[in-house]
């Protein structure tokens, strides 16, 4: 097995927060994914993509902030691994 991650450039992405696709102002998988050839572009090898559920261990102000939020539907939080099989030369 390769060790292609060991000189690989990992990008950390808050999905959320990266790119809005739908124009509701909340980041998505579609504008994630609208720029991968940017993010190609750039040198990117894999996408270390962030969770988005609530932290178990959120603080009394945090718990606040997401009780004020519009409600969605909860379902079991996706596992997403977005790495690219082999770095470019």
């Amino acid at each position: 097995m390769s060790d292609w991650y060991k000189d690989a450039v990992f990008y950390e992405v808050h999905v959320k927060a990266f790119m809005d696709a739908d124009g509701n102002g909340v980041g998505d998988f579609a504008g994630l994914t609208g720029k991968l050839d940017y993010l190609h572009d750039l040198g990117v090898d894999c996408l270390w993509i962030l969770p988005m559920y609530p932290s178990p261990t959120s603080t009394a102000s945090t718990r606040r902030t997401a009780a004020s939020r519009t409600s969605r539907s909860s379902s079991t939080p996706p596992t997403i691994a977005a790495c690219a099989s082999s770095p470019t030369s």
